[in-house]
């Protein structure tokens, strides 16, 4: 069953809105302009605390350049339906994110990666999300689960367990 579409208008999804999403559905799926102002909305809405409310946001990602509305008026309707069918859970976008910022040909290079994506794991509140994620990054980075959740400290070695 889908939910019906709803919109914020611009790129300020704010507390009183996953409110009212919240009693709609569980799950969001974002679709902000393609632009740096659409992804940092994303950033914003990563940043909301959804812990009261078990809602589980998605990202479509819209052509660079592109808003939802103009697609919609241009005839694009099949181009932001694709968008909205490809939607990603939003810890995976957030992932991808934080991993494309690393080499990943260096071990130390995917640690680093590993370590900063941790922050995004530690904040799923959903544990079937965050269970998702950690198997998500592990797979981006070409690591075992465990080594995604337990990242050895400099001069410490990783556990072998």
């Amino acid at each position: 069953m889908s939910s019906p579409p709803w919109s914020p208008s611009g790129t300020a999804l704010i507390a009183e809105h996953l409110k009212t999403l919240a009693g709609m559905t569980r799950n969001v799926t974002l679709a902000f302009d393609g632009d740096h102002a659409g992804l940092q909305a994303v950033n914003r809405a990563a940043d909301l605390d959804r812990s009261d409310h078990e809602v589980r946001f998605h990202v479509a990602i819209l052509p660079t350049g592109h808003d939802p509305a103009d697609l919609l008026a241009k005839g694009a309707k099949h181009t932001f339906d694709k968008a909205i069918n490809n939607a990603v859970l939003l810890e995976h976008h957030l992932i991808d994110v934080m991993v494309e910022q690393h080499a990943l040909d260096e071990p130390e290079s995917v640690a680093r990666a590993i370590q900063a994506a941790r922050s995004i794991l530690h904040s799923a509140t959903d544990e079937d999300v965050r269970a998702q994620a950690t198997k998500y990054l592990a797979t981006g980075v070409g690591r075992e689960r465990w080594a995604c959740c337990h990242v050895p400290q400099r001069g410490k070695p990783a556990p072998t367990t």
